[in-house]
């Protein structure tokens, strides 16, 4: 197996997507996908040009030798942009691509079942982001190939294995809120709140997301041992989020479609402002409209030197999602531990995947959360 150039690049780098790789490491990359999908690759554009073929896109084009923007999401998947030709136009395209093992399909236990591919998910979560720009928001465009699915998939008779390709516009001239404003929080919550409005007319395939809170208990036990070997004052702070998640009593709470990752480094603000662009949505799923909301606080609104600052973003973004979208009492007695419980799974998972300044952020989130109290939370809110 080839070496992947994307290990030696830090995982916060990749995350952010904020980096470019040359020709040749991004070479390497498609060469990767391509011995994991069980075929031969020459190059990223000859990759891309297989996929383009499918949808009938022209490309893709590299000029001067300019390097294509690659980032990840795993072992799995491997995201390029370049541009290609739709029509008569050029356009800067974003590529998904998972070649995930084996992909095969065939019959189980009695069941015709497929294993390991991603293939339905991905078709799934093509369809939800379809079906966003249908509802007005603002979701880059999926196209569809010349058969007309959204999806273009290959599985290799012999072996099983295969891959599957997602092609979307990458959106110019646009950046990630790293850092949002009281304005930009409160755009987002009405976004979302419009987002949980929106009924999806297919069944979601669900899938799962390891950073979610809804994974915390199964990701904790993962490991539990070394955890309290290693890092025993992670364990205490994550340990009554813990137990709470297993307590949780979710029996009268709301469900829609939610985004599974509401954070600023997933909504796309336009060069001068005018629009908000929502990406990322492989974690979305049918699930309670609360854990959301309380991610999008969490991440967005929180202020790790000022929880004072915190209460304030709390409250304005809170307005401005329920002049929209209400949430119910239960939904609002359960804010509170929730927010805690999102900084908590993500300084599990940051302490797990080594991400230095995840885990110090989280800490001091966590930190906040505590203080603020429930008590203080409902006196201002």
């Amino acid at each position: 197996m080839s070496e992947n150039p994307l290990l030696t690049i830090p995982i916060a780098q990749i995350a952010r997507a904020d980096f470019s790789l040359d020709p040749a490491q991004a070479d390497k990359v498609a060469q990767i996908v391509g011995e994991r999908a069980g075929m031969r690759v020459e190059s990223a554009p000859d990759l891309l040009a297989r996929i383009n073929a499918k949808y009938g896109i022209g490309g893709p084009i590299i000029d001067n030798g300019s390097p294509l923007i690659l980032a990840t999401e795993g072992t799995e998947k491997a995201n390029f942009v370049a541009d290609g030709i739709v029509g008569m136009a050029r356009r800067k395209l974003h590529y998904n691509v998972w070649y995930s093992g084996y992909m095969g399909h065939g019959y189980h236990g009695g069941r015709y079942e497929q294993f390991g591919s991603p293939l339905p998910r991905v078709e799934s979560i093509s369809n939800i982001m379809r079906e966003m720009t249908t509802a007005g928001i603002s979701v880059p465009r999926v196209y569809s190939t010349l058969e007309g699915k959204t999806v273009y998939s290959l599985i290799l008779p012999h072996s099983g294995k295969g891959w599957c390709a997602r092609v979307t516009d990458h959106i110019e001239g646009a950046s990630p809120l790293q850092r949002p404003t009281v304005e930009d929080i409160q755009r987002m919550a009405e976004i979302f709140a419009r987002i949980h409005q929106v009924e999806i007319t297919e069944k979601i395939v669900f899938g799962r997301d390891s950073w979610a809170k809804d994974s915390l208990v199964r990701e904790y036990n993962k490991v539990e041992e070394q955890l309290i070997t290693e890092a025993p004052e992670i364990a205490q702070e994550v340990l009554p989020y813990v137990e709470g998640m297993k307590n949780l009593d979710t029996s009268d709470l709301p469900k829609c479609l939610i985004h599974g990752d509401p954070q600023p480094s997933h909504a796309l603000k336009t060069r001068y402002g005018d629009k908000i662009w929502i990406i990322d949505w492989e974690c979305a799923n049918e699930g309670y409209r609360v854990f959301d909301v309380s991610t999008l606080l969490a991440i967005s609104c929180t202020d790790i030197e000022s929880a004072e600052n915190t209460l304030e973003r709390y409250r304005l973004a809170l307005e401005s999602y329920e002049a929209i979208n209400p949430l119910t009492a239960s939904e609002r007695e359960m804010l509170p531990f929730l927010i805690g419980a999102t900084h908590a799974v993500f300084l599990l998972r940051s302490w797990t995947t080594k991400v230095e300044e995840w885990i110090e952020f989280s800490s001091k989130a966590l930190g906040i959360s505590k203080n603020i109290g429930k008590a203080v939370l409902f006196d201002r809110l």
